[in-house]
């Protein structure tokens, strides 16, 4: 079972994705909604995001791009603004260059729904709880999750 959990409409004839969307990430689809909950959020009132993930990450540089991927994929079909968060605990720096690239490919191709990307460095390693606090204070969104880097 994925670390991630996803809400999503079900309504597969008005939206041939919905079923899918976390599908491929392993997500849990849970609570089907009428109406996605993030729908009332106008980001000209309420110009934060409306959903922050956090990815706590430690030399985790042959899982990251797939993951960040597919996070981003999925926030890309949310109909709010979001963000995503990836806090680097002092990897080495083949993953922290890799980082690098990866959000910066994120940010080129994402839609406009998807409002940051950000990476974080910590100056010396202080272990997840620490990357979780930091990665949930820099947030702005009213909901906030955090999932590793294997979706765990």
């Amino acid at each position: 079972m994925s670390g991630l959990v996803a809400i999503a409409r079900t309504d597969a004839a008005t939206d041939h994705r919905a079923p899918d969307l976390g599908a491929h990430l392993g997500m849990q689809v849970v609570a089907p909604v009428v109406e996605h909950p993030c729908a009332t959020h106008d980001p000209i009132v309420e110009p934060d995001a409306y959903l922050s993930v956090i990815v706590p990450a430690w030399n985790g540089g042959d899982r990251l791009p797939t993951t960040l991927r597919g996070i981003a994929a999925f926030l890309d079909h949310q109909p709010c603004a979001t963000e995503l968060i990836v806090v680097d605990d002092h990897s080495d720096h083949v993953t922290a260059d890799l980082l690098v690239d990866i959000v910066s490919e994120l940010q080129r191709d994402s839609d406009d729904l998807v409002s940051d990307f950000t990476v974080l460095r910590n100056p010396s390693n202080h272990r997840k709880g620490y990357a979780v606090s930091r990665g949930m204070a820099a947030a702005s969104g009213k909901y906030r999750v955090f999932t590793d880097a294997d979706l765990a």
